[in-house]
């Protein structure tokens, strides 16, 4: 937390609980979390836009409270939505990229407060990047990621329509009793590939960004009435994005990338019990929101310790200078990091080059003032201060928030539009950090680049590899170090069956960027096709220890153990995952399974029982209830096997091999 941010957070939250007159509050209201991804603040009518079909959004300002100036901290769904929860900057809760970054366990969150103050807590998201594997679930007693539903839009594995969303948040809303609720939906309509629901699709023709932002409209619409009408007690609803879109402007289409308003102005309203209605135009931060939700639920925000401040509703927050950062075109392409301030309407971005803008006068950030504003240069030396405070303060934060993703979390992702992030080594001290910011190239200067690796990003999810191929060759002939284009050129080749020319350039990325998990499990699936088993044993056991307690690279390793007879390999797998510790769980009920494989195959039965008793305990299948079963039956345990079996065929009556065994019990 910056020196400034430290000194006004305790005026700012005892100023927010006077004001709101809610700490004390002895009916807290429920709280219902909107967050809308990819939302542009201008796309609204309530923010002045006149193109908009937005009645509900507008409706809601009108009622209450809307913030003019809201600022995200990042253009990156997890990370953003990682501060929204726990008040957080990035550099404070060290969650920077979406897919390699874990929330660290011992970051309070808003769900949590709000838990333990006797709320019911349910969070239901629209998209893959908010998995609960990436931690952001604690705190919620139902967190609903379930975004492999039949009939999802547009990639069924990767995001689900707001309309089941919402339907399940309903459901969850039904079952409680008088208790408050905190019920968080986050809703993935706007986010690119931009193809909104009739009738939506044909009145945006040629708009169709417009149009999601009209369908998102819509559901936000329905969900309020009909949760209020479930609930049928006082509440506050808050309405935000985690970030915008490009839309091409600056030369970004998506978003990640750059800094500038179009990805950075997100919508902040606030409707309900105790909110005033008028607009506040003094900027303030995603990361208010947190400590703000919990005053208003009469809670002390105070363990919330990061730079939000619990807003004011009655007069305006006290001017801050406010922090972003995107770390996407480094981890990505192996540019510079940028960060970002914005002090009223004025606003500096620092990356191998720097620029300022009064965005007052400049709303679409055109003209430079560095060279000429007598403010450009004070400015930009407090956000270099603030950077350098944030971190040096955590830089022993951002390893243990880290995590690897696997290939399948990988190409979750890319099928959403988002760059593939590769690990990081050990976090920099600021002297090292901005040494390194001014020797890498600036995202600014790769605009061709980014635009092409873009679109090429678009062909593969359209299965246009052969396009997509043409794009990323010239991208990589400009950038040879982009791994995020070198990854997407290697699947490429691999889809287009060059298996050749795919191990060479999974090859080449491992040898670049050893711990990039991704690359080591795809060069592993493409040496097991080829035949190359003893390469693909190396490049399994590397990908373990990379990350022994990745779920997906564990579950896929011991398979290819097991058809190579490698049993020793399977238990040094399991083993490393086990020790770990870090496992969900179904994670963890693959282990068991594995060591009750295991031990059946070695004899060692009193050991291996205890396992697929767990097993079952996790999730109970009927392959389960046979292994079970072999187990009594080889330690002669007759009466537990006879009730084992009765108690599988009542649960999978329709399973022969358990019917099968029930009928040579009873003959």
């Amino acid at each position: 937390m910056s020196r400034l941010l430290r000194a006004l957070m305790p005026i700012g939250l005892a100023v927010a609980c006077s004001l709101m007159g809610s700490c004390a509050k002895s009916v807290p209201p429920d709280i219902f979390l909107i967050t809308v991804d990819t939302l542009r603040a201008d796309r609204l009518g309530c923010y002045g836009y006149g193109g908009a079909s937005t009645p509900t959004f507008d409706a809601l300002a009108s009622r209450g409270l809307r913030f003019a100036n809201c600022v995200s901290p990042v253009p990156i769904t997890l990370p953003a939505h990682a501060s929204i929860l726990t008040g957080q900057l990035p550099l404070e809760h060290g969650v920077r990229n979406n897919g390699t970054y874990r929330l660290d366990a011992a970051i309070p969150t808003l769900a949590e407060l709000l838990a333990e103050s006797g709320y019911a807590t349910g969070a239901f998201v629209g998209a893959f990047p908010l998995d609960s594997r990436f931690g952001l679930d604690r705190g919620f007693q139902v967190y609903d990621d379930d975004v492999t539903q039949p009939g999802s839009r547009v990639f069924d594995y990767s995001e689900r329509p707001g309309g089941q969303v919402i339907a399940r948040a309903l459901n969850w809303l039904k079952t409680l009793g008088d208790e408050p609720a905190f019920v968080w939906v986050h809703l993935f309509e706007p986010h690119a590939p931009y193809s909104p629901p009739p009738p939506f699709d044909t009145q945006f023709a040629g708009r169709l960004y417009d149009g999601e932002v009209a369908a998102v409209d819509a559901i936000v619409g329905e969900w309020l009435e009909k949760a209020t009408s479930v609930r049928g007690r006082p509440r506050v609803v808050a309405l935000t994005s985690d970030h915008g879109e490009g839309l091409g402007e600056h030369g970004e289409d998506t978003h990640s990338f750059f800094l500038y308003e179009t990805t950075q102005h997100v919508p902040l309203i606030l409707e309900g019990a105790g909110v005033p209605t008028r607009v506040e135009n003094e900027p303030v931060g995603l990361w208010d929101v947190a400590p703000t939700l919990a005053t208003l639920a009469g809670i002390d925000a105070s363990r919330l310790s990061g730079s939000g401040i619990a807003l004011p509703l009655e007069s305006a927050p006290p001017s801050r200078e406010l922090i972003m950062e995107t770390m996407a075109g480094n981890e990505s392409c192996g540019w510079s990091p940028m960060f970002a301030v914005r002090r009223g309407s004025r606003k500096a971005i620092r990356s191998a080059r720097s620029w300022a803008f009064d965005l007052q006068a400049d709303p679409v950030e055109q003209a430079d003032l560095l060279s000429t504003a007598p403010w450009a240069s004070d400015l930009l030396s407090s956000l270099e201060a603030n950077v350098r405070e944030l971190v040096d303060a955590s830089s022993g934060n951002e390893t243990s928030a880290d995590r690897q993703p696997t290939a399948a979390e990988q190409e979750a992702l890319a099928a959403l539009g988002y760059a593939g992030a590769v690990p990081r080594g050990a976090s920099p001290d600021s002297d090292a950090l901005f040494a390194f910011m001014d020797e890498r190239p600036d995202a600014t200067e790769r605009v061709d680049a980014l635009k092409l690796a873009t679109r090429a990003q678009g062909d593969i999810v359209a299965k246009r590899f052969l396009l997509a191929v043409q794009k990323l060759e010239t991208v990589l002939e400009q950038n040879p170090h982009n791994a995020w284009a070198r990854g997407m050129l290697a699947g490429s080749y691999r889809e287009l069956g060059r298996v050749d020319d795919a191990l060479a350039e999974f090859g080449r990325l491992v040898v670049e960027r050893p711990a990039w998990l991704e690359a080591r499990v795809n060069l592993a699936r493409l040496q097991v096709g080829s035949g190359q088993k003893h390469e693909a044993t190396l490049s399994f056991e590397r990908a373990l220890e990379l990350d022994p307690s990745n779920g997906d690279v564990l579950r896929e390793a011991v398979r290819f153990f097991l058809s190579q007879a490698d049993y020793d390999g399977m238990g040094r797998a399991l083993d490393a995952a086990w020790k770990s510790g870090r496992l969900v769980d179904r994670d963890w009920a693959f282990v068991h399974e594995g060591y009750a494989r295991l031990f059946l195959r070695s004899g060692r039965y009193a050991d291996g029982e205890p396992h697929v008793k767990k097993a079952r305990e996790f999730a109970d299948r009927p392959d389960l209830v046979l292994l079970h079963a072999t187990y009594l039956e080889k330690q002669g345990k007759s009466d537990e096997l006879r009730t084992v079996i009765q108690q599988g065929v009542e649960a999978f009556p329709s399973h022969g091999a358990l019917k099968q065994w029930a009928e040579r019990l009873d003959s």
